[in-house]
């Protein structure tokens, strides 16, 4: 599953996120997350 996210902060700034998470046999075996904001 990967979730996202892309747009403006209250302050202009611009912003991308993202998450991702990764299942074996129906358990959870990966998670990673980031964001980077720039102007």
């Amino acid at each position: 599953m990967m979730y996202s996210h892309a747009g403006k902060l209250a302050n202009g700034f611009d912003e991308t996120a993202w998450f991702i998470l990764r299942f074996r046999e129906d358990k959870l075996v990966l998670m990673q997350g980031g964001k980077t904001t720039t102007n």
